[in-house]
């Protein structure tokens, strides 16, 4: 599917414009880095809002944010992998999570096929570049090298994950956010690519030191036009479970001390990633809009739901509708979570929903 027709100047400066005040925004009014990616995933609806079209298509923006300090956290999937540090107070390896920002877009035409590409993001506060220490070397070795990893909680406890391939940098980043110079306002559009030693957020690639950092507002930009991230399949709940057993016991053959090569490496690691966040994203959603009479679907229990505003075509609101009459509960007990490995985070995710304008071609 072709990219996203190029703005004129008018929509470029609108985009960077609302990009550039949602990133500034919401640095400034958060108390520590969870809470200033809570802010981020927030504000983009809220500064996006009165952009409802780009070109030929439509564009629809939603979030599902986690509140810091909140009764509920919606706490991103645990994973542990080979050769992790042990925890000093259990004697156990460590375990970590995924990731704190997970972007995604949706471009359906007009005949109705869906592209759909992902970026996941892991926040931390910076004071200059080059970044040398990231503060989590077992999170940095994550990103860096992918090994094979698997979930230690819930429905997906002991599930494996292998993800492969040479885009991987291109969709699973290091934002750095950094408050002083938020304090400084912004370079506005034209401009903004440049300057990164001025900029308040950054991103980066996880090689160590970290490299290729970006301006975050133009590579957000970027990826809202498809031109970032990378692609994923959105899998319905039946073909998800299979897709996944299959993958855990292709993984389990050869869980060795040398990660998998060859024709026999599964490719479907990043989908099956980005599908177990859409998934536990969706389930704890709809349960927690079940338990709250009388919501409006913002803020309760600490997560606020902006994603009832998107299209259909969106991949959270899909599995949302799907996943609506599961009671099944995955979530483990709270003290699951608090086993002094690292303060517990959550999940943010934002969607981008483009929905071509045009219409159909007349099939007589």
């Amino acid at each position: 599917m072709k990219l996203i027709p190029r703005l004129n100047i008018r929509q470029s400066n609108e985009l960077s414009t609302a990009l550039f005040d949602a990133i500034h925004n919401a640095i400034l009014t958060g108390h520590d880095e969870p809470s200033r990616v809570a802010n981020l995933a927030q504000n983009i609806p809220k500064y996006l809002k009165n952009i409802n079209s780009i070109s030929s298509y439509s564009l629809s923006v939603g979030s599902v944010c986690s509140i810091p300090g909140s009764v509920f956290i919606h706490q991103t999937p645990k994973v542990t992998y080979k050769d992790i540090s042990i925890n000093k107070k259990t004697r156990k390896p460590k375990s970590i999570e995924i990731g704190d920002l997970l972007l995604l877009v949706t471009i359906k035409d007009r005949q109705g096929n869906a592209s759909r590409k992902a970026m996941l993001l892991q926040a931390k506060m910076f004071d200059s570049i080059p970044v040398v220490e990231t503060g989590n070397d077992d999170q940095h070795t994550l990103y860096q090298n992918w090994p094979i990893f698997k979930y230690i909680h819930g429905n997906l406890k002991n599930q494996h994950r292998y993800i492969y391939g040479f885009d991987i940098y291109s969709a699973a980043k290091y934002l750095l956010l950094n408050e002083d110079r938020a304090h400084y306002g912004c370079l506005r559009p034209y401009w903004f690519r440049y300057h990164l030693r001025q900029k308040c957020a950054l991103s980066a690639e996880p090689s160590k030191p970290l490299s290729n950092y970006h301006c975050f507002a133009h590579e957000l930009y970027d990826f809202i036009l498809d031109n970032a991230g990378k692609p994923y399949e959105l899998m319905q709940p039946m073909k998800y479970a299979e897709k996944s057993k299959a993958h855990t016991e292709k993984i389990k053959q050869w869980f060795t001390d040398k990660s998998p090569s060859g024709r026999d490496v599964p490719k479907d690691g990043w989908d099956l990633t980005i599908n177990d966040l859409l998934h536990l994203t969706a389930k704890k959603t709809t349960r927690l809009m079940r338990e709250a009479p009388g919501s409006d679907g913002s803020g309760f229990r600490g997560v606020n739901i902006d994603s009832l505003q998107l299209s259909n075509s969106s991949s959270l609101v899909q599995l949302m509708e799907m996943h609506s009459d599961n009671n099944d509960n995955d979530e483990p007990p709270e003290e699951s979570f608090i086993d002094g490995d690292e303060p517990v985070r959550g999940l943010n995710v934002v969607e981008f929903v483009f929905t071509s304008t045009e219409e159909r071609p007349n099939s007589e």
